[in-house]
């Protein structure tokens, strides 16, 4: 009698522990996915951010390279008026070193 209450406490032991290592597998295993998702989040939002950045360098090159950019800048600087020649801008700025 004694032997089949240990053989019952035993098996009853087995099956608590089985289902507390479900609970926990199913536990870390959330909570691995969840880790992961973030992962994946936080690198989707480094791209994008790498992707506008880059978008904002592009333009403000194209912006730097256009001939109306330097017409302003130059007429910005004084140097230049609408409408003037690169040899009319030489003459000027030659007069002005002068």
């Amino acid at each position: 009698k004694r032997l089949k209450q240990q053989v019952d406490t035993v098996k009853a032991n087995e099956n608590v522990q089985r289902a507390q290592a479900a609970v926990a597998e199913r536990h870390s295993g959330s909570h691995s996915k969840m880790r992961t998702a973030m992962d994946s989040l936080d690198r989707i939002k480094e791209k994008q951010a790498l992707k506008s950045a880059q978008m904002a360098a592009a333009s403000e090159l194209a912006e730097d390279s256009s001939a109306t950019s330097l017409q302003a800048k130059l007429e910005e600087a004084g140097i230049a008026a609408s409408g003037s020649s690169a040899d009319d801008i030489l003459e000027r700025l030659k007069k002005k070193s002068t």
